[in-house]
């Protein structure tokens, strides 16, 4: 559930059409469980991402810097912001407060941009963000980092910033704080490194300096230990006729119907 994006009336739509179910959280088994679907095929086995991470060697903070060709300070952000596509303000003002918050913390700090998505709106936020980058020579830009240089980058920052899931779901299995900026993410479960924060230029640098001073070094994982790919498999494997699964009934809950 992410209650900041019309991405959920999709996923709920998918849900129902789904005959088996493997969820990242107890949270969003309970909400399948409330669609009507029957709690025998609703599994709870973690977040795949997680298992990605498990198993990579991310790059230490000086190959990386060699890698994106960007000298990392003492001190780095993450940045990734996406517009709400569920949120009646223009986007570009979100941005421009975010944008604004973060020249508080200029020069000292290494900002990392990775680009917005191409949701409605994404392409301005674009054009805002080259244009900070070209002013800030403590700031690079990249349209998109690939999986391994992203969770390097994730690895070697101080906070990961911005609306994306990979600051609810990566940031708190790597130990990184992490500032969560508006609704988009609204409905996911987060970790003690999570800092919610309003849109405003004054709230975000409020959550960027509490998020500098946290000690996420016993931050636990909410999405899995990295293990999901092995309880999937085990689950596939133990269904020995898939084809009784197309009879799929609603499932009424008591609590509702009384």
């Amino acid at each position: 559930m992410t209650a900041g994006a019309w991405d959920d009336a999709i996923r709920h739509s998918i849900s129902k059409m789904a005959h088996l179910h493997f969820v990242t959280h107890e949270s969003s088994a309970r909400r399948l469980r409330q669609l009507g679907e029957p709690s025998d095929r609703v599994h709870c086995v973690g977040s795949p991402a997680i298992d990605s991470l498990r198993c990579l060697k991310l790059s230490g903070p000086k190959q990386l810097s060699e890698t994106l060709s960007f000298a990392l300070r003492k001190q780095n952000f993450l940045i990734t912001y996406h517009p709400e596509t569920l949120d009646r303000q223009n986007p570009m003002d979100r941005l421009r407060a975010l944008l604004g918050a973060l020249e508080e913390f200029c020069p000292d700090t290494g900002l990392l941009f990775t680009m917005p998505n191409a949701d409605a709106g994404g392409r301005a936020l674009f054009s805002m963000i080259e244009e900070f980058v070209e002013r800030h020579s403590n700031a690079r830009a990249w349209p998109s980092l690939g999986q391994f240089r992203y969770l390097s980058a994730m690895a070697a920052v101080q906070v990961v910033v911005g609306n994306s899931s990979s600051g609810i779901t990566e940031a708190p299995f790597l130990k990184v704080a992490t500032v969560n900026i508006g609704a988009r993410q609204e409905g996911r479960p987060k970790a003690t490194s999570v800092i919610d924060s309003g849109p405003s230029r004054e709230q975000i640098v409020e959550a960027l300096t509490a998020a500098l001073s946290l000690d996420c070094s016993e931050t636990e994982s909410l999405y899995g230990d990295g293990r999901c790919a092995q309880r999937i498999l085990s689950i596939l494997e133990a269904q020995h006729d898939f084809a009784v699964l197309l009879d799929k009934r609603f499932v009424d809950l008591a609590e509702v119907l009384s």
